[in-house]
């Protein structure tokens, strides 16, 4: 009898653990959803603030190449009719050497240390003296290289643009 007792105290204990351990469980868990949908509202909070900064830095972006796109336009127009003018000044050849100034300049914007283009360009400037003048053949230079630089910056801004990536949700 005493066995049946004390199997039964044992029985009764053992269920009541278990009811504890269920219940412990059970808040455990209550708590770790909690904390999961906590960390997982701050995280979606994150995302979309990370998604309208990206956005407002693409709208800069796309503004700024509307202006430069303008800015270069305004250039490039400036630059064909100084050269077209200056054209009427020289006979084919020089019109040629004046093709290699615009293509030597543009060059060398793009790349400061190419001797050869720095030597062409050097010729083109001496060949093109004797009809224009250096004034002229400057003015021609310094518009070829802004509108380098410029279409230089527009590609790096549209470079930006397209690596900005909006983070998977």
């Amino acid at each position: 009898m005493k066995k049946k007792k004390v199997m039964g105290n044992l029985h009764q204990h053992l269920t009541v653990a278990k009811d504890w351990i269920r219940v412990g469980l059970k808040e455990e868990l209550r708590r770790e959803y909690k904390r999961i949908s906590k960390a997982s509202v701050i995280t979606e909070k994150e995302e979309n603030n990370e998604i309208v900064v990206a956005s407002e830095h693409v709208k800069e972006d796309k503004d700024n190449n509307k202006k430069l796109n303008e800015s270069i336009q305004n250039l490039k127009n400036e630059l064909t009719q100084l050269v077209a003018i200056s054209k009427n000044k020289l006979n084919e050849r020089e019109q040629v050497w004046l093709e290699i100034l615009l293509e030597m300049q543009e060059v060398l914007t793009n790349n400061n240390q190419d001797d050869t283009a720095q030597k062409q360009l050097s010729k083109a400037k001496e060949k093109l003296n004797k009809k224009l003048r250096k004034g002229e053949i400057e003015n021609i230079c310094q518009l070829q290289e802004e509108i380098t630089q410029l279409e230089k910056q527009q590609k790096q801004n549209y470079d930006r643009v397209t690596q900005i990536q909006i983070p998977p949700k």
